[in-house]
């Protein structure tokens, strides 16, 4: 077999085989990769490919311009090559996007042939016993959707034609013929060899045969055992279904929380099928509105603490549900251009994507994986899942001895501490440090594990999963701190409504008042989400320290600033990044004990804990 030959140089698509599915597409990929060519995107590829159906469906649903060109580029971005459904739907939006790109016809000996060999394998995906058999298995219902989009675009673009027919066939290809620039065409029977695909890329012919895939057994087996399994799950569902919910029902802690995901994840479903604008906009305000209601006189107004005992869980679970009301509130009514999800997957990862991973909105200095397999891709699943899963057992464990080891808490009326100022030095730097390490080992718990669910449901992609922090050595400054180094769930939501209340106060926009105003709200809004925790959490209104504590940061930063304009302004010499970590390391230091004291003394030992069980019940008696 001949060594691949390098790629041609530059980014985007190369290679745009727009033969529709059955002409070869799966051979021509093969030949493709042996030319040097690569990675190729075709559906069929063994990774990522159910979450990727989804996104090709929506992708099929969507009307040609631009909304779909950016959903084409997103979805192939890092390939050279697309090959079948959706590319070969989406030609002209291709070629727009990639107008370099070589374009290649794959085709069967005549139409008849080909839709014998199309509909006897697609055609039973659009059946509703299929739908309904499959809605469970993880793809099945994608790729009938898939299907249905692929027939729509079809029938839209050619009135009065049936999809799929020899018809459509041939007009397919006298549309690709249309719309390809001369000379950038290679129309290419199957069965054709190397040498025209050869010649029209301009590259040598490798000397070995051409090769031969054919998915056709691959495929019918696929949707015999997507019966199979589907008969499988809907057992179980009518087995262990309805002793599910009476669990849930009878537990007011899951009710309330289901009941506040169930309205958040409806109002983003279905609110692009209200009728008028201001319709739509009272509904939706009315709905964020009630769920504010309920959060508070569940949480807040200390009904919860009926619910479980656990303050923890408790303040954990309302900052996710605060945190996904002001998602929604941001997506519904403050986006200008607002592209609510029409996807029950989409409308899902809406409200759990807080750094709005892979959308435009991404946040940034977003930490990377390197450790990416394919584009688009991340890292293959068992990787993942053995990584994520190690992350989720060390943090776990880690929480457990800490939490077993661990001195009860002081009574909130006790002032008993260290008596020198050495030893309160030392208490406080301590103090400190524990604090921040416990937190970010927890919320790397639920960090991972959400990740881990996540994509093994097929609700997400490895790669919708980077690290939750990074790198601990960008923290020379408490802006860089905040900005890189901390998880910044928070951040896009709470600077999305920062910067609406900015711009209703009627100051000048992108000016300096303009940008330390938002900067405070920002960190005045998470004050207010910590002080609710805290209450939560039973600590009393007035003595969390929450709200001083974030409105110090937004003061570190501000005055961090004001010395480096000073200094750049009088042009002293640089103090450097060591001076930068002793600094933020300080003001931490400074800071911290007035959010994690009046919050540890209430803390009930035993009670208020970071984990649901024990595993480890050799550690500590007290828990």
């Amino acid at each position: 077999m001949s060594e691949p030959m390098t790629d041609p140089k530059g980014p985007g698509l190369k290679v745009i085989v727009a033969g529709l599915p059955r002409t070869g597409t799966m051979s021509m990929k093969a030949a493709l990769e042996q030319l040097g060519y690569g990675p190729c995107h075709h559906l069929l590829e063994p990774a990522c490919q159910i979450t990727r159906l989804r996104k090709s469906a929506a992708i099929l649903e969507m009307p040609s311009g631009i909304k779909r060109q950016q959903a084409l580029r997103k979805l192939l971005d890092g390939y050279e090559v697309s090959l079948d459904i959706p590319g070969s739907a989406c030609v002209e939006d291709l070629l727009a996007l990639y107008p370099e790109a070589q374009v290649v016809l794959t085709t069967r000996q005549d139409g008849r042939a080909w839709l014998d060999s199309y509909a006897s394998i697609f055609q039973p995906l659009t059946s509703l016993s299929f739908r309904l058999v499959g809605f469970w298995v993880p793809g099945a219902y994608n790729c009938a959707r898939m299907v249905l989009g692929w027939n729509r675009v079809y029938a839209e673009r050619f009135p009065g034609v049936q999809v799929p027919s020899v018809d459509m066939y041939e007009r397919h290809s006298a549309h690709i013929r249309a719309i390809t620039p001369p000379g950038r065409l290679l129309e290419i029977p199957v069965g054709s060899g190397w040498a025209p695909l050869c010649e029209f890329l301009d590259r040598p012919v490798p000397g070995t045969e051409f090769p031969r895939r054919n998915e056709r057994n691959y495929l019918v087996n696929v949707n015999r055992l997507t019966y199979v399994c589907g008969v499988l799950i809907w057992g179980l569902i009518a087995l262990w279904g309805p002793h599910l919910i009476n669990k849930v029902l009878q537990n007011e802690f899951l009710t309330v929380a289901c009941m506040i995901q169930t309205m958040l994840f409806t109002t983003l479903l279905f609110s692009h099928k209200l009728p008028a604008a201001p319709m739509t906009t009272t509904v939706e305000t009315s709905v964020l509105f009630a769920v504010a209601l309920l959060l508070y006189t569940s949480f807040v107004n200390g009904a919860i603490f009926s619910f479980t005992g656990n303050g923890v869980t408790n303040a954990v679970v309302f900052s996710c549900l605060g945190i996904q009301l002001l998602r929604a509130a941001d997506i519904l009514l403050l986006d200008p251009h607002p592209d609510p999800p029409s996807d029950p997957v989409d409308a899902f990862n809406a409200l759990w994507n807080m750094r709005e991973v892979g959308t435009p909105r991404q946040i940034a200095h977003l930490p990377q994986d390197n450790t990416y397999s394919k584009p688009g891709c991340g890292p293959s699943r068992p990787r993942f899942f053995l990584r994520t899963g190690v992350r989720i057992v060390v943090s776990y464990l880690v929480l457990e001895v800490i939490t077993a080891m661990a001195p009860p808490p002081p009574p909130p009326d006790s002032s008993n501490g260290p008596d020198s100022l050495m030893e309160q030095a030392v208490a406080r730097v301590l103090g400190a440090a524990g604090f921040w390490f416990l937190l970010s080992l927890y919320l790397s718990l639920i960090y991972n594990t959400l990740a881990f669910g996540q994509v093994f449901l097929f609700l997400s992609e490895p790669g919708d999963w980077p690290p939750l922090y990074g790198a601990i050595s960008e923290a020379w400054s408490v802006r860089r701190f905040w900005g890189i180094r901390w998880h910044q769930t928070l951040r896009k939501t709470f600077g999305s409504h920062a910067m609406q209340l900015v711009k209703l106060s009627g100051l000048a926009p992108n000016g300096f008042i303009d940008r330390y105003a938002t900067l405070t709200l920002v960190f005045a809004m998470s004050g207010l989400l910590h002080w609710v925790a805290d209450r939560i959490l039973r600590v009393p209104w007035a003595e969390s320290g929450a709200m001083p504590f974030f409105l110090l940061q937004a003061l570190g930063v501000v005055v961090e600033d004001c010395v480096i304009a000073v200094n750049r302004c009088l042009g002293l010499a640089k103090s450097g990044r060591v001076m930068g970590y002793v600094w933020v390391a300080g003001f931490l230091v400074f800071t911290t004990p007035l959010w994690m004291e009046p919050t540890s003394r209430y803390v009930r030992t035993g009670v208020d804990v970071m984990i649901p069980f024990r595993v480890l019940p050799f550690f500590g008696k007290g828990y």
